[in-house]
């Protein structure tokens, strides 16, 4: 369920996988205890304007889309996917893992690596993944990061070191001049045993192989790690 944009939302009752919302260029939230997998009652301010009052009701993953220059402080979440969509230059490392604690807390993005403009602040909250939606004139090196779903656009260059990027959703278009990519892809897909040579070329006319380095044996889904190489078609 996405809420968001000035929407207003009752509910009881409520089973759900993903509770996600969007806020605006300015927003300033704070999330604080959310519990997965057990009934709630609270209301939630989610940003733009959107609010919620859920009266026993559950989730699995809180999902926040971080936009503009938002300020984002979340606490106590044992189960959060964070978006973001960068229009910034320099270096982002976004891992998993329980982030932060109340005194020394986890920020985002490291102010001397990079000029983005968003603020996220995480004490005691476990992260699950990242999206980055890139766009303008973006130019980032995602280190040591943990990608659910990537997509460049308009004129943004992206570099992707040492990182985990699952390829259920990576898009490139618009005029997304240099995605360069060398590292190591998992492949989340139950239905490829193997990362065997394939190719495929996106509507941006980017070339894409991945070309078969080891797979594993563990059951279903059946994580294949890869060596993904990209490059513009000429």
């Amino acid at each position: 369920m996405c809420i968001r944009d000035r929407s207003r939302v009752t509910a009881r009752g409520l089973d759900l996988v993903f509770l996600s919302t969007h806020t605006s260029d300015e927003d300033h939230l704070r999330f604080h205890g959310i519990p997965i997998d057990r009934a709630f009652t609270r209301n939630l301010d989610l940003g733009s304007g959107a609010r919620a009052q859920l009266t026993d009701s559950r989730l699995q993953i809180f999902l926040l889309y971080v936009e503009g220059h938002t300020e984002a402080s979340l606490a106590d979440m044992d189960r959060v996917q964070l978006a973001i969509s960068p229009q910034c230059s320099g270096k982002l490392s976004l891992p998993r893992g329980r982030l932060g604690s109340a005194v020394h807390p986890a920020a985002f993005p490291d102010t001397k690596a990079s000029d983005c403009s968003f603020r996220i602040r995480l004490e005691n909250v476990y992260v699950d993944t990242w999206d980055v939606y890139a766009s303008g004139h973006a130019s980032l090196t995602l280190y040591d990061s943990q990608i659910d779903e990537l997509v460049a656009s308009d004129h943004a260059t992206i570099v992707v070191n040492h990182s985990n990027l699952y390829a259920d959703w990576l898009a490139i278009a618009g005029d997304a001049s240099v995605l360069s990519l060398i590292h190591i892809l998992r492949i989340r897909a139950p239905n490829i045993p193997v990362c065997s040579l394939r190719s495929a070329t996106t509507a941006g006319g980017w070339s894409i192989s991945a070309r078969r380095l080891m797979a594993t044996t563990s059951p279903s889904p059946i994580p294949t790690t890869c060596l993904l190489y990209t490059s513009r078609c000429v």
